[in-house]
């Protein structure tokens, strides 16, 4: 078609596209292995079973199964565990279980054989009529019995456990009756083994072989390319994108080509976006009125199908990790990842030889079952949002919970049923909220020892300041003792000098009163000089008599000079002591303060101290309550798993009454593999 010219108006084959109910002959139909591995199994004379998510094919599949081994000779009984009613008794349940597989195979009416043995218990009754099935066959046919919706048989008046043990009897008895190695049965159903049979070691399960139903490959889709072929599109460029939403759910794609074969207008080369706007509307624009997601968001929170590892708090942990792309390694055995599975929500897809990972069911899945609505489910739990943010932050110990959250969340957790990563969570806080304690305990308890240490230290040097100051003062008291010993001889000293000067002085006086009188005389007495010359001589001998004494004095005078200049170095020896002296009471004034601001600082630790040690009371107290919170926590641990057992024995004895007293469902809950 040029470009720009009108599409021509064509329509597709939406007869073809056949996505509920059982098959019809011209609908198309995508083989998958499990197409080849299902009879060859059942041929081969091994117990299957089909147990996956709704509308994935597994009940077309048996159909083609059994058409297929019919060929070889096999006579097949196609049996749906809901076309017998609503029983309300074991033997009305058994025997119309009986009557379908006798109509199944046409064989005559079972209402006679199943009447003339009343006192036989019906689940007696049911084995030994299946037993002559193949017993009792002339032809020695091989004889499969497929159960579907075997999930309902836990909404029967039946033990399950019973029944299952039955059929897993007839695979162990082939020994004994070789006859029974023609029998096989196959169970199919939206459940998981442990939904149905608590007992594991009975369960048929593990004798059964499992069949992988895998969703359509790229290449398999190719087959429901003629029912889009009228259209005016690439029909590869359509299913290319539908698969790029479906990933190959069957039922999604089926049911997105049977929509784009009602199309009128696909213009070629635009075939993504014509997928694109039938997907939106068929499951995103109201995602929850599609049965698929409805049932997988039911299904995900409801409290029926809460198992031991498999709660809604597991379940949302698992989840968000496969939305994170996480990829947890796929595990056959896992609780929790066998509900999602049969949710429908995930898939365990190869990423390498021998390595299976957990990935979204398909982008619809994934964008309409996002991380917002599993938010709106796991934000009610209390912890839910801090044990995200731990597991997002690579388990780091700054998301845990500290003080009085933690001690709220441990409240929280003694009343509530707890997943593996939340008590991972509560575990390591608790561990960490322990190891924080401690270490503060540990640093104050250092910080204690330090300041007691820095105390002592402190102490030790105000001694020494106290003893220095005491020697101080001593050489205090002596300089000043000695001070005034020098002043004492200073003015001993002084006063000696006085007198020597007083008594030279005198007699210098003396001489020059002797030499005035002297000259006087001889002016008088010039006359009398002969006469006076013996006096003159006598008083000539008294002046060099005085004047030797005046020698003397100067003598001495001389003799007195170094006194002097040593008592004058002694004073200036004494200015410096007293120098020093008086540096030294300033130093002492200065270590005073020192130390009076010494002992303030002593003052502010002590009060600081006996802070820290009531903060080490008050942690002491905290851990001794955290010990006992321990052990209540066991206590009511253990008080918990008391309970749980009398809650599981409780459950017991109300399905009991229930199947005494069965509801009569309607017909949309027989055929809502959901519904109760």
């Amino acid at each position: 078609m040029s470009e720009g010219a009108e599409p021509r108006e064509t329509q597709g084959d939406p007869s073809l596209f056949q996505f509920t109910g059982g098959l019809l002959e011209r609908s198309i139909y995508v083989e998958r292995p499990a197409d080849r591995l299902l009879p060859e199994a059942l041929l081969a004379g091994s117990y299957c079973h089909i147990l996956a998510p709704r509308q994935i094919g597994k009940t077309s599949l048996c159909f083609r199964a059994a058409r297929a081994l019919q060929k070889d000779g096999v006579r097949c009984a196609l049996v749906d565990v809901t076309a017998a009613g609503t029983p309300s008794t074991p033997e009305e349940w058994y025997f119309g279980l009986v009557d379908e597989i006798a109509r199944r195979l046409k064989l005559p009416d079972p209402l006679d054989a199943w009447q003339r043995r009343p006192g036989v218990a019906p689940a007696q009754r049911f084995r030994d009529y299946v037993r002559a099935l193949v017993e009792d066959d002339p032809t020695e046919r091989r004889v499969v019995v497929f159960l579907d919706e075997i999930e309902m048989v836990r909404l029967s008046p039946v033990d399950v456990d019973d029944f299952l043990l039955i059929l897993r009897s007839f695979h162990e008895e082939r020994g004994q009756s070789p006859a029974l190695r023609r029998l096989s049965f196959c169970l199919i159903g939206v459940t998981t083994p442990n939904d149905l049979i608590k007992n594991k070691s009975v369960t048929p399960f593990n004798v059964s072989k499992p069949i992988r139903v895998d969703d359509f490959t790229r290449p398999e889709i190719d087959a429901l390319a003629p029912g889009l072929a009228s259209l005016d599109a690439d029909p590869a460029a359509l299913l290319d994108g539908v698969y790029r939403w479906t990933d190959g759910h069957p039922y999604m794609t089926m049911r997105a080509c049977f929509e784009l074969s009602r199309q009128r207008r696909v213009r070629r080369g635009h075939e993504a976006e014509a997928a694109d706007a039938v997907v939106r509307a068929l499951f995103l624009d109201r995602p929850l009125e599609d049965t698929n997601l409805n049932y997988a968001a039911r299904r995900f929170e409801d409290a029926k199908f809460d198992r031991e590892g498999a709660r809604l708090a597991d379940k949302v942990q698992l989840y968000r990790r496969v939305l994170a792309q996480k990829d947890p390694p796929a595990h056959n055995e896992s609780a929790v990842q066998m509900e999602l599975r049969i949710c429908g929500m995930v898939k365990d897809v190869e990423v390498a030889p021998g390595k299976r990972v957990l990935r979204p069911r398909n982008r619809i899945y994934e964008s309409a079952l996002d991380m917002d609505w599993l938010r709106s489910k796991g934000d009610r739990r209390f912890v839910s949002d801090a044990v995200w943010r731990w597991l997002d932050s690579g388990k780091n110990e700054a998301a845990l919970l500290r003080g009085v959250v933690l001690e709220k969340a441990l409240v929280w957790a003694q009343s509530n049923v707890l997943s593996e990563d939340e008590q991972a969570f509560l575990d390591a806080s608790q561990r960490h909220e322990t190891h924080v304690l401690e270490a503060e305990r540990t640093r104050i308890t250092l910080e204690v020892a330090a300041v007691q240490t820095a105390q002592c230290e402190v102490q030790d040097e105000l001694t020494r300041a106290r003893e220095a100051l005491a020697r101080a003062t001593t050489d205090r008291d002596a300089a000043e003792e000695a001070r005034r010993s020098l002043e004492e001889q200073r003015t001993a000293l002084k006063a000696s000098v006085r007198k020597t000067k007083w008594w030279l002085y005198t007699a210098l006086m003396g001489l020059l009163l002797a030499a005035v009188i002297a000259a006087v005389v001889v002016q008088q007495t010039r006359s009398q000089v002969s006469k006076l010359a013996t006096e003159a001589s006598a008083r000539a001998a008294d002046a060099i008599s005085a004047q030797h004494r005046a020698d003397d004095l100067r003598r001495e005078i001389d003799n007195l000079k170094p006194q002097v200049a040593a008592l004058r170095e002694k004073e200036e020896e004494l200015k410096k002591k007293d120098a020093e002296l008086k540096t030294k009471q300033d130093e002492i004034a200065q270590k005073d303060e020192e130390l009076q601001k010494r002992d303030a600082d002593i003052v502010a630790k002590d009060e600081e101290l006996q802070k820290k040690l009531k903060i080490v009371a008050s942690v002491n107290a905290y851990i001794a309550r955290n010990k006992d919170l321990d052990d209540s926590l066991k206590r009511t641990e253990k008080t918990l798993n008391e309970c749980r057992d009398a809650k599981a024995k409780l459950e017991r004895q109300v399905k009991q009454q229930q199947w005494a007293t069965p509801p009569t469902p309607t017909t949309t809950q027989r055929n809502d593999p959901y519904s109760p």
